[in-house]
């Protein structure tokens, strides 16, 4: 049984195909308004 999403999609396929879809729209759009490179790196001891 699949949980409710904000996408309103029961299947656990097709919602894993469309949090795919969102997450490199969303990536693209951060490397396209130049957002990443305002970032400051860290380093983790």
């Amino acid at each position: 049984m699949a949980l409710e999403n904000k996408l309103g999609i029961g299947s656990s396929p097709e919602l894993a195909r469309q949090e795919e879809l969102i997450s490199k729209k969303k990536a693209l759009e951060l490397f396209e308004t130049g957002y990443l490179d305002t970032l400051v790196a860290s380093a983790v001891l």
